[in-house]
């Protein structure tokens, strides 16, 4: 049995968190203080756009890639459990962004970010990993999780960037 409302839902809720995000409005020192305004442009909507664009295409490109290596999976079914298990990214997401808005260039806030993004990166890995092994023969199932783990390294990579002040 697969659904996709789930998985759409989580989609858009990590594209409007990071669609959301500072666009970066000009250039700090050190202790925080803006320096010289920068004219930046707003790129909500190319954030969203990709990340939307990201999380199914690449959901679909996981999936035969899995299908490929002789997994006995539906399409779906796949791109359902994918979708799912994105739901680890958007609390990283939405840890990293609430950090970002408070404008905090310290060391200790972007280790805040950052451990928050691992920690969900892993958390979202790991629970696609018990699926991947599952449906995917034992001897080809390194080849069917690395490229589970580059789809969500770039989602988390996303977030990272996007969160940073």
């Amino acid at each position: 049995n697969w659904d996709l409302w789930g998985p759409l839902i989580l989609c858009l809720v990590l594209a409007i968190i990071l669609s959301s995000g500072p666009t970066h409005p000009g250039i700090y020192n050190k202790a925080g203080e803006l320096v010289k305004p920068v004219g930046a442009k707003d790129d909500s909507a190319a954030v969203f756009a990709s990340v939307f664009l990201i999380i199914w295409c690449g959901s679909a490109v996981v999936t035969v890639n899995a299908v490929l290596l002789g997994g006995t999976v539906s399409f779906f079914q796949s791109i359902c459990i994918l979708g799912y298990c994105v739901f680890p990214l958007n609390v990283a997401a939405l840890v990293a962004m609430a950090v970002g808005w408070t404008a905090c260039t310290s060391t200790t806030c972007f280790l805040i970010r950052f451990s928050s993004v691992v920690l969900g990166l892993g958390w979202a890995t790991r629970a696609s990993n018990g699926f991947m092994s599952q449906v995917v023969p034992n001897k080809r199932s390194a080849l069917a999780i690395y490229p589970v783990y580059l789809f969500y390294m770039a989602l988390a990579w996303i977030i990272l960037i996007r969160s940073s002040p």
